[in-house]
């Protein structure tokens, strides 16, 4: 992910989450990801114009956390009595990622403060929704599966 300011953020190939702001990188260890299996991988996929992140920590390839760190204060991210995997975050700190439910099937979300609304794009032949950002007006991209062609094909989906 990348803001306004040019500051991005990702995993590198040692499982290490980042934050790069003006050329200095830092790891990225978030509170939710102590307690998970060793070895334990950090995604960092979102970041904002106040450097709030999102992602996923993933713990000895069988346990995982969403977790956002805002104003420095980090939290795991869950939805509907689930785990959230946090994708984006925008200026005003609303979260937009995907979750699975009970039967594995993945659905969107968009979490602002602590309301959480699911979101599923639309259509006859589609299913698996994933959000992957969420702009300051509230558009969201992302990715839903279809039946008819077998495959994920991506959306996008105007905020009003």
């Amino acid at each position: 992910g990348i803001n306004a300011a040019g500051t991005f953020v990702g995993y590198d190939t040692s499982g290490n989450g980042f934050i790069n702001v003006g050329g200095v990188y830092s790891n990225v260890v978030p509170v939710p990801c102590a307690g998970l299996p060793a070895p334990i991988t950090i995604y960092v996929y979102g970041v904002n114009i106040n450097n709030d992140l999102v992602g996923v920590c993933n713990g000895n390839l069988t346990a995982n956390h969403g977790f956002a760190r805002v104003g420095g204060v980090d939290r795991e991210i869950e939805v509907f009595g689930t785990e959230g995997y946090p994708m984006g975050i925008n200026d005003s700190g609303t979260i937009a990622g995907w979750f699975a439910d009970g039967s594995g099937m993945g659905h969107g979300f968009v979490l602002s403060g602590t309301t959480a609304t699911q979101f599923d794009f639309q259509g006859p032949s589609y299913s698996e929704t994933e959000i992957y950002a969420i702009n300051n007006k509230g558009s969201l991209v992302g990715s839903t599966y279809d039946s008819n062609l077998g495959h994920f094909v991506g959306f996008y989906a105007f905020a009003n």
